[in-house]
């Protein structure tokens, strides 16, 4: 007769053989590859287990317009398609009416991310993308990336701020299509965690 295992044990059983690991370290996700469905586009069921085996993105940029939201969601996908898990503020805060709650939610995000996509279009860029940014920059993987063909800011390179220099990679891209900017972003990741 098989014997239950309580619960602590399992737990400390775990801990010793997987480490304390987070509550997002793995994932059960339900994606939805429409976004225009006004939906999220992917619903994560939190579950703590070992850890996860896919490279994890937070993709950072503004989402207050439906032209931002829109290119967010292709971004995300193009992303997805080549492996990658994609967290997306919009999609994970969906629910959340709280400037607290949603504050608390993308530091969470963040925090379990691999590497962040940032989004440095604009005159200047979004301020809770330049936030995040800056959270991110000492512990992960940053990539910017700009399609505005406008200079702006202080860095003649890379026609934004130049605090952004500190990022691990800018990529500037003046085509029509989001595959291939994320061909770019693709091919900078793969040379950090394929290597």
């Amino acid at each position: 007769m098989k014997q239950s295992i309580p619960k602590q044990i399992q737990k400390q059983k775990q801990e010793q053989k997987y480490g304390n690991t987070s509550p997002l370290e793995e994932r059960q996700a339900v994606e939805d590859t429409e976004c225009d469905s006004g939906k999220s586009a992917t619903i994560f069921t939190l579950k703590q287990t070992k850890r996860r085996k896919r490279i994890t993105l937070y993709l950072a940029g503004p989402l207050f317009s439906l032209a931002e939201r829109m290119f967010n969601c292709v971004l995300a996908n193009e992303l997805r398609k080549r492996g990658y898990e994609v967290f997306v503020p919009q999609e994970f805060c969906a629910d959340k009416t709280s400037a607290d709650e949603i504050a608390t939610q993308c530091k969470l995000y963040l925090s379990e991310a691999d590497a962040v996509i940032i989004n440095l279009d604009g005159a200047d860029a979004d301020s809770g993308t330049a936030f995040e940014a800056g959270m991110a920059q000492e512990t992960k993987t940053t990539i910017g990336f700009r399609t505005d063909f406008r200079k702006s800011g202080d860095d003649s390179e890379s026609g934004g701020n130049i605090v952004f220099r500190l990022l691990d990679s800018i990529v500037l891209y003046n085509g029509s299509k989001v595959s291939e900017l994320v061909d770019s972003i693709n091919t900078v990741l793969q040379a950090k965690y394929r290597a």
